[in-house]
């Protein structure tokens, strides 16, 4: 109680800040609090103006005898008014007598005899009135002791009060404290829980971290021996790449005159070898930066595990390439066996496609592409090539086959007009109805901007694909002895004619 804080407050009556007290407590003492008159004239008057106003106040007590009023309620005692009445009516009959005698001339021994009773009476009077007065003096006193009283009262009640309010507002006060302390303990325990759980989690983690050390260094034996694997498969590939670039080398030889039509294709095989021997030193320097960083920092172990996907991919790559350049130099033997013209001009070809079987599968595992040997739309015309994607590509893998021409680079490009658009018809043969076969043709076309690039194989704009499904090519008559005949011919148009008119 005695720590309750007092809060600062202008008071209506006095309109003063006070500081050092309380509202009620100001109140009960003020002294420009307006109370009623006592005297009831029905007026509110500060308590500082009180005794002057009970000067002026018109309802004030009177001195003559005929009004007995008083401060505060009317004096009632019968008893003394009675007295006060009777005493007015006699002093009238003596006046009224004394007129009468002096009316009819009196003797003058008896009018003085009267005159000294009516002085005596005169004096009973005044003594009666000045009694009268004393004990109106002594019951407004009465009174205003009373008042006094009664205002006292009131103090005293209003502080009682006031000190209740202070102590229900201490009470208040403590129960908060005491639901402030108990939620604290209530945090205080939960705080308590979460610790215990925290060191078991803790305890479960280094348990974790032992393990994974334990795990790091068996992956660290298992990579040591994965990367002696791929070294000494990085040795194989390199000694089947020698005996391959070998073989290239007799071939060459076997081959002579044929080999200048096809020169830019034997500089692009030898710029892919370049490139194969430079990807292979490049995946020896991964290795030994690989080694490197692990025997630096055993965290890295992840990242080294994604350099061996990427690696394990570049393998991959360069298999699917040595792959494509098998096929392309078998593409090479059959036209060398003659079975084409070095320079067909006809516009018009029979593709045969031999071990089909193992070419899809390679196609399965590779994504290779057959390429056709290249020959001409017509005489002195636009050099063509058609690509078989035996497996389909993107979102047709695995389902279709598909076909499409290719324009190359050829001998008579600056006797042509550019850009050209070339259309044909590609047909897979029926290979069991000679009489009456039931191929499928589709049409194919090709478009070209310009001759004069530097590529041989320049990238095509408006590229048009065949699309045959696999359930198409397999169930029906197209494959016999594992063998696939496609024949292309390409439209012969007026226009097309005239692109070489020599």
């Amino acid at each position: 109680m005695e720590s309750h804080k007092l809060r600062p407050f202008t008071c209506y009556f006095c309109n003063k800040l006070i500081n050092n007290d309380t509202e009620i407590g100001h109140i009960s003492n003020c002294a420009s609090v307006l109370e009623p008159c006592v005297n009831k004239c029905g007026s509110y008057i500060p308590r500082n103006m009180k005794t002057r106003h009970l000067k002026e106040c018109k309802n004030k007590i009177s001195k003559s005898m005929t009004r007995l009023s008083f401060d505060g309620d009317q004096y009632e005692n019968p008893k003394k008014i009675h007295q006060q009445h009777n005493a007015g009516m006699y002093i009238d009959k003596i006046i009224f007598f004394t007129k009468s005698l002096l009316d009819h001339s009196l003797h003058k021994q008896e009018l003085s005899l009267t005159l000294s009773k009516l002085h005596g009476l005169e004096d009973k009077c005044h003594n009666l009135s000045q009694t009268v007065s004393v004990v109106q003096t002594k019951y407004q006193d009465l009174l205003i002791s009373q008042n006094n009283l009664k205002t006292n009262f009131k103090i005293q009640f209003d502080k009682l009060q006031y000190q209740i309010q202070i102590f229900f507002e201490w009470k208040k006060s403590l129960e908060t404290r005491l639901e402030s302390f108990k939620h604290e303990m209530q945090l205080f325990a939960k705080v308590q829980d979460e610790t215990v759980t925290s060191l078991n989690t803790l305890t479960n983690l280094l348990q974790i971290t032992q393990n994974i050390e334990a795990g790091l260094a068996s992956l660290r034996t298992d990579f040591t021996k994965e990367q002696n694997n791929n070294i000494e498969s990085v040795r194989e590939t390199h000694k089947q790449l020698k005996e391959f670039q070998d073989y290239c080398t007799q071939e060459n030889a076997m081959i002579g005159a044929l080999w200048n039509d096809y020169k830019i294709d034997v500089d692009q095989i030898k710029y892919d070898l370049g490139i194969i021997n430079k990807t292979l030193d490049e995946q020896k320097t991964k290795s030994t930066s690989i080694m490197f960083d692990l025997r630096t920092a055993s965290q890295i172990s992840a990242e080294t595990s994604d350099k061996l996907d990427i690696q394990e991919r570049m393998i991959n790559l360069l298999k699917n390439e040595v792959t494509q350049l098998k096929l392309d130099v078998e593409t090479l033997e059959e036209k060398n066996l003659g079975l084409v013209s070095a320079d067909d001009m006809s516009g018009r070809i029979l593709w045969k496609i031999s071990k089909f079987s193992q070419k899809i599968e390679k196609a399965k595992e590779s994504d290779t592409v057959l390429k056709s040997f290249a020959f001409y739309t017509h005489t002195y015309g636009y050099k063509i090539r058609v690509q078989v994607f035996l497996n389909g590509i993107k979102k047709w893998k695995g389902r279709h086959m598909i076909a499409c021409l290719h324009v190359l680079k050829g001998e008579y490009d600056l006797l042509l007009k550019w850009p050209c658009y070339i259309e044909g018809t590609l047909t897979l043969k029926d290979l069991y109805n000679h009489s009456n076969p039931t191929n499928f043709s589709k049409y194919i076309c090709a478009k070209r901007y310009f001759g004069d690039e530097e590529n041989e194989e320049p990238q095509e704009s408006s590229t048009q694909y065949i699309f045959v499904s696999h359930s198409t090519l397999m169930k029906q008559n197209f494959i016999k002895e594992d063998t696939l005949f496609i024949e292309i011919k390409i439209k012969s148009t007026v226009k097309l004619r005239d692109e070489t008119d020599l």
